[in-house]
């Protein structure tokens, strides 16, 4: 199995992926998949609360 490891190479569309896309991966690899979902439900509230308090 060891044999059958794939690899690729980075073509120039792929370097053109925003940051808000590396960003995102950045933290799926770092927290996981709930993690990454807690903070972005964590993330929303505290968006909501700004702009129901500051802006409405």
């Amino acid at each position: 199995m060891d044999k059958n490891k794939v690899t690729f190479e980075k073509k120039f569309l792929d370097r053109l992926i925003p940051i808000r896309f590396r960003i995102n991966y950045w933290f799926l690899k770092k927290f996981g998949l709930e993690g990454f979902r807690v903070i972005h439900i964590i993330g929303g509230i505290i968006i909501t609360v700004i702009i129901y308090e500051f802006i409405l």
